[in-house]
């Protein structure tokens, strides 16, 4: 399988495949052709890209392949943990909590990427954690 993965074009990644919706957008072209052609989207971009994470979930229905679950700091540019360092979930003032974790979990399960609605066999999730100095 290979996968798309969404990023932010501006905030830090920089990256030039954009918001979901154009993820998403390229993806379903490439899917044509290529079968084995999936989307990966990261739970911890999505406050980067300033983006709702369960509207952004509904885009990829049977191309969505693979989730990072992860955890982002948007708030202060100046601060050696700004954009998408992977913090542990938990640091204080950081954009994805406990909280946000459920709900993400919630969407996936609703949109059916448990079952049905999952490209692949089974559905793959990994955490993405930097436990190093952003603690």
């Amino acid at each position: 399988m290979l996968r798309l993965e969404n990023s932010d074009r501006d905030v830090d990644r920089k990256a030039l495949r954009g918001p979901t919706n154009e993820t998403v957008e390229l993806a379903r072209e490439v899917h044509k052709d290529y079968g084995n052609f999936g989307i990966l989207l990261d739970e911890g971009h999505f406050p980067l890209m300033k983006e709702d994470p369960e509207k952004s979930l509904e885009m990829p229905k049977g191309l969505l392949t693979h989730i990072h679950m992860g955890n982002c700091y948007s708030k202060d540019s100046s601060k050696s943990h700004f954009g998408d360092k992977q913090l542990a979930f938990g640091i204080p003032d950081s954009d994805v909590g406990l909280e946000e974790l459920k709900v993400f979990l919630r969407k996936l399960k609703e949109i059916g990427f448990f079952g049905k609605n999952c490209a692949t066999k089974l559905p793959v999730i990994s955490f993405e954690v930097n436990l190093g100095k952003n603690r």
